[in-house]
């Protein structure tokens, strides 16, 4: 049978136990704290994921109703269609691209600038070639990039531009690349602009 323990035993016993205890209360406060910090880590980073994707989706949107509804109108003074496309830039004539401007055809651009995609537009003045027209307003739909490229599908090939041409190409398409940073991936946008050509 165990001895009782004097009150000084007893006494060493229950400071032991104490810290004891005060040492796991304090690993279990640790290991709470960082479970919280990790958690509101993955909420918050979760959340940047989310808007970015309804950003990107946001714009897919608009540049893709702004495309679908190219005007096929021949260039002032020219052979060629008023519509010029490279790498990284772009111009074509379209309606109003908001619901909230006067309505009428405007001379529009699209443009890489420095890691920004760039919308811009203008009234269309038909008495003028598309290349003498260049923006008045503007505004950056997409930032964070590292590159864009556009292309452009017509004659049964991809080109890498599309200038001083007799018609509209068949399909445009708009890669972008985001620069490290960036909390988005862009799905490539591809759209059938212009009326159908032949064995295109």
């Amino acid at each position: 049978m165990r001895p009782p323990l004097n009150r000084r035993g007893e006494a060493g016993t229950t400071l032991v136990e104490l810290l004891v205890g005060l040492a796991l209360f304090g690993l279990i406060a640790m290991t709470s704290l960082a479970a919280l910090q990790g958690g509101g880590r993955l909420w918050h980073g979760g959340r940047a994921r989310a808007e970015a994707i309804q950003r990107i989706e946001a714009v897919h949107g608009t540049l893709r109703r702004l495309l679908e509804d190219i005007a096929n109108l021949a260039d002032a003074g020219q052979d060629t269609v008023a519509f010029a496309g490279g790498a990284t830039q772009l111009a074509w004539v379209g309606r109003a691209p908001s619901a909230a401007m006067p309505a009428g055809l405007y001379a529009l651009h699209l443009t890489l600038q420095d890691d920004r995609l760039v919308f811009g537009w203008r009234a269309f003045d038909a008495a003028q070639p598309l290349a003498d027209q260049p923006p008045e307003d503007s505004v950056t739909v997409l930032d964070g990039i590292a590159g864009a490229t556009l292309t452009f599908f017509g004659d049964n090939a991809w080109q890498a531009r599309w200038v001083e041409r007799p018609r509209l190409p068949r399909l445009l398409r708009l890669d972008v690349a985001p620069s490290g940073s960036a909390a988005w991936r862009w799905p490539p946008l591809v759209v059938a602009i212009g009326p159908p050509l032949d064995g295109a």
